[in-house]
């Protein structure tokens, strides 16, 4: 056996937490008569330690909140994710979520970020103005005790505005 059996034990718990949070998720949803579409994908961008997108080969669970976000459950944190036309996002101006820890990089080339919620938001329009891309993907992130409530009142937020996935 290459994975010693504490290690498997530990990957086994890690992915019971990620099963609880989706399925509270998914009760959360339910009330809501969405078309859900869920499951477990393997193939998601995950940002390492250096700051730098890495594609991972293991299975999250994702909530696919349809035309909206997905909301993806990972080892160490929760992402909402979604996206915007490059003119879109040159004229809205994101301060309605300056409370939330987001990101902002190119769906064209997923290794560029124009926006990190430390930064200024002028940063964001200099960046998208200065690139050529066609859509940049936001990403919200959550810790893995958020409440399904603040998921979804920020799923309905990106409805009310125009926000696509």
């Amino acid at each position: 056996m290459f994975v010693s059996d504490n290690t498997l034990q530990d990957i086994s718990k890690a992915y019971c937490v990620m099963q609880d949070i989706f399925t509270n998720i998914l009760k959360a949803l339910f009330p809501m008569k969405l078309e859900i579409n869920s499951g477990w994908f393997t193939g998601h961008l995950h940002k390492v330690k250096g700051g730098q997108w890495q594609t991972e080969p293991y299975p999250i669970p994702v909530v696919r909140v349809p035309g909206v976000c997905d909301i993806e459950i990972d080892f160490d944190g929760i992402m909402v994710c979604t996206k915007l036309g490059r003119t879109q996002a040159l004229n809205y101006s994101f301060e309605k979520f300056k409370t939330y820890t987001f990101e902002i990089y190119s769906m064209d080339e997923h290794l560029t970020d124009f926006y990190r919620s430390d930064q200024p938001l002028y940063v964001l329009h200099e960046s998208i103005t200065d690139s050529k891309v066609a859509e940049v993907a936001i990403v919200f992130s959550f810790p893995l005790d958020v409440v399904p409530k603040e998921l979804l009142e920020l799923s309905g937020l990106l409805w009310n505005e125009g926000f696509s996935y």
